[in-house]
């Protein structure tokens, strides 16, 4: 352990795509840098993650192969990781993904620091919906080799000790943050609204993120025609990825429905948050995932009054009715109707946005974050320690 508390802590990223998992282990891992630990990140070659790290000038590590299918990578990669543990001062080892966790925690089980007593603490986060499966190797690597486990939400947490039967002291939720300098009320909304097109006095309502059949866009635009009926000034916005492939297919389906007028696609913006700022409404509309659910977090911190679906952590971040509306998912006329109901009452609107601000600066700030992941690992050393 390093001087006045400070750990050397391993974050293991082994995400191929930049998504929110990554998002949230390298968000952590500035955070914690920033309260004077040192923080290594391990991932893929070439990653989004490792990519993004070595910007930041974190130091990183490639080399260890713990997560493909051939035996004799698989062998050398995890006596490779054994050794560095070993040899190294690694005080915590937090893995965010299952791929290759049995050989992560079989290594901190086998490691034996110089000169110290116990061995690496070892954290798994957990940011996905989807079950784990429940079958004797994740009881055990679970319940008895992982010291601590942080799920993003509690829904994930139920899920979590119910499969794995686990007690629930052995998991805590540790909801994600945003940056609330980056995101906030007061950002500048002329600017952009201008290179959008935009005339005075019509209304924005938009969707931000990826395209994917579990992100529910063709909901919003099944919706469109109900909502331009109650107000003709609306606008729709999409700030969508380029790349997406389902691009095409969002596109002819808003020309089928005969709204290209109303509807603005524009690629992912590295200024998302001006993006955000155009918008008098936001939409999440999402059938299903939602394990960290950024967007939701940098829209309220935006202050936007939202509507969104109550799918995931959603209803665990969101208060209906005072931080926003909840609505059921794969439902565009409940979807229309929550956003009529706002259109027609500007000052509810104002107030579910004053009211996200407020939650985004009380709930989900970054020292929080770092803070409460830092209580766990904590405990995690104390558990090793036996």
């Amino acid at each position: 352990m390093g001087e006045r508390g400070a750990l050397n802590i391993l974050q293991i990223v082994n995400t191929r795509w930049w998504n929110a998992e990554a998002a949230y282990a390298l968000t952590l891992s500035r955070g914690l840098r920033d309260r004077g630990h040192q923080v290594l990140i391990m991932g893929l070659p070439r990653s989004p993650v490792i990519l993004r790290a070595e910007k930041e000038n974190f130091t990183t590590l490639t080399t260890f192969n713990l997560w493909g299918f051939n035996p004799y990578l698989l062998h050398r990669g995890f006596h490779r990781f054994l050794g560095f543990l070993r040899q190294g001062e690694i005080d915590v080892i937090n893995a965010h993904r299952s791929e290759g966790y049995c050989f992560i925690a079989l290594a901190a089980q086998l490691a034996r620091r110089r000169n110290s007593t116990g061995r690496p603490a070892l954290v798994r986060t957990r940011g996905d919906m989807r079950p784990v499966r429940s079958n004797p190797l994740n009881r055990f690597l679970y319940g008895k080799w992982t010291d601590k486990i942080i799920t993003s939400g509690e829904v994930i947490k139920r899920g979590l000790c119910r499969d794995l039967k686990l007690r629930a002291h052995q998991v805590r939720t540790v909801y994600g943050s945003v940056d609330l300098e980056r995101f906030h009320p007061f950002l500048d909304r002329h600017t952009k609204r201008e290179e959008l097109g935009l005339e005075e006095g019509l209304k924005l309502i938009g969707m931000v993120g990826r395209v994917g059949y579990i992100k529910g866009h063709r909901y919003l635009i099944h919706a469109a025609a109900k909502i331009l009926r109650g107000d003709p000034s609306v606008r729709f916005l999409l700030a969508i990825k380029e790349e997406d492939e389902d691009i095409r297919r969002l596109k002819e389906l808003i020309a089928r429905q005969n709204l290209s007028p109303y509807f603005i696609l524009t690629g992912f913006h590295p200024d998302i948050e001006n993006v955000m700022a155009t918008l008098d409404l936001g939409i999440v509309a999402s059938i299903g995932s939602e394990a960290n659910c950024r967007v939701v977090l940098e829209l309220m911190a935006c202050g936007k009054p939202l509507v969104a679906t109550q799918v995931g952590i959603i209803p665990e971040i969101i208060e209906h009715g005072v931080t926003g509306l909840l609505i059921p998912p794969k439902n565009s006329d409940a979807l229309a109707e929550a956003v009529c109901s706002l259109l027609k009452n500007p000052e509810k609107s104002r107030y579910l946005g004053c009211e996200a601000r407020k939650a985004a600066e009380k709930r989900f700030h970054r020292k929080r974050f770092v803070e409460e992941t830092e209580s766990v690992y904590q405990e995690a050393l104390e558990i090793a320690k036996k």
